[in-house]
C-alpha cells in the first residue's frame, strides 16, 4: 500500500500530518488503515476502517437488531 498525498493524509491535533503505519497481518490489513503521530511521545494514532470491516460490522448490527 502506498502512502497517500499530504492532502490527503490525516494528522494529529497537536503535531500535524501522522505516518502510516505498515499492516503486517491479514487482521491488520482487514481493519483498515492506521496512522501515528510522528512526534516522540505522542500516542495519537488513528484508523480508517476498511469497507470489509464496514459491513462486517454493519452484518452484525442488523443480526443484533433482527434478535431483540
Amino acid at each position: 500500500m502506498s502512502e497517500p498525498s499530504p492532502a490527503a493524509q490525516p494528522g494529529c491535533d497537536r503535531h500535524g500530518p501522522m505516518t502510516l503505519r505498515t499492516s503486517t497481518t491479514r487482521e491488520q490489513a482487514f481493519c483498515g488503515t492506521w496512522y501515528d503521530c510522528r512526534y516522540p511521545g505522542c500516542r495519537t494514532s488513528l484508523l480508517v476502517p476498511s469497507a470489509a470491516l464496514k459491513d462486517q460490522l454493519a452484518q452484525q448490527a442488523a443480526a443484533l437488531a433482527a434478535s431483540a
